[in-house]
C-alpha cells in the first residue's frame, strides 16, 4: 500500500496548523484609542510591559488579559532600585479574580526587566 502523505502534503499541513495556532493567542494589553500619541509609542510601551519584572503581569500580557489605563505620564513614587525618574504607564490585570494595578517604568533592573510596582 502506497503512503498517501507526501512531504509536500505534510509541509502544507504543518504550515496551516502553525498559522492557525498563531491566531489563538494575542500577546498585548488592550488600550483606548487616545492612550498613546502614535503607534511607535504604543509599541515601545507594550514591549516594556512584556518585560516587566512582575511575572503575573507578563503572563497577563502574553494572554492579552491586561489593559493600559493611562499612557506614559510622570508622577507618583519612583520605583525602588530605579534612577528616580517617574515616567511610567498604568496597567490593570486580573489574577484569580482579583484586580491589580501596576505601574511599569522605563527603567531596567539588573535582570533586564522593567521596574514595576503593583498593588
Amino acid at each position: 500500500m502506497k503512503n498517501h502523505f507526501t512531504k509536500s502534503a505534510l509541509s502544507k499541513s504543518f504550515f496551516i496548523l502553525l498559522t492557525l495556532s498563531s491566531f489563538s493567542s494575542y500577546a498585548e494589553c488592550t488600550y483606548n484609542q487616545d492612550t498613546f500619541d502614535n503607534p511607535h509609542q504604543r509599541a515601545v510601551w507594550q514591549q516594556l510591559i512584556s518585560s516587566s519584572q512582575n511575572q503575573a503581569l507578563r503572563q497577563a500580557w502574553l494572554q492579552g488579559q491586561c489593559h493600559i489605563n493611562k499612557g506614559p505620564h510622570f508622577g507618583g513614587q519612583p520605583p525602588p532600585g530605579g534612577d528616580g525618574a517617574t515616567l511610567h504607564v498604568t496597567v490593570r490585570y486580573s489574577d484569580n479574580g482579583q484586580g491589580h494595578t501596576c505601574h511599569v517604568f522605563h527603567q531596567l533592573n539588573p535582570q533586564n526587566q522593567n521596574l514595576t510596582t503593583c498593588n
